[in-house]
């Protein structure tokens, strides 16, 4: 089992669908976008076309604009959004979150409190063949 994740870094190099299904295809777990080349929705058009499964936003503005330009990837919350109670967790849950990532600094009762008070997961629908 490979415990190393590889991260791509997509920038003028990748610019088009086809190799970002190489890079996945070849390895990438992760990657992450040089906004110095290219804007929010050519790159998650290209994400959304590519077949990418899910993509991970900090603010909710690139997160409504992975709604509207990636509607096939589900999106997840960054830890960066520093979701620290179960209201904050249900309001993007509601904005259509799949998943949030907890701020770093709560304990386990917290993190507890927050996951009773939440919607279950739902079902990961199946991966687009690359």
């Amino acid at each position: 089992m490979r415990r190393t994740k590889i991260i791509c870094t997509l920038g003028p190099a990748v610019d088009d669908v086809e190799m970002i299904r190489t890079l996945i295809r070849t390895g990438m777990d992760a990657a992450r976008f040089n906004f110095s080349h290219g804007s929010h929705p050519e790159h998650l058009e290209r994400l959304n076309d590519a077949g990418v499964d899910a993509l991970i936003a900090a603010d909710l503005g690139t997160f409504t604009l992975a709604g509207r330009y990636a509607p096939r990837c589900r999106r997840h919350v960054s830890t960066q959004a520093s979701v620290c109670n179960y209201e904050t967790a249900r309001a993007w849950h509601d904005l259509g979150a799949s998943r949030v990532i907890l701020a770093r600094e709560l304990n386990l009762e917290e993190i507890r409190t927050i996951r009773d008070r939440t919607p279950p997961d739902e079902p990961v629908p199946p991966a687009i063949d690359l």
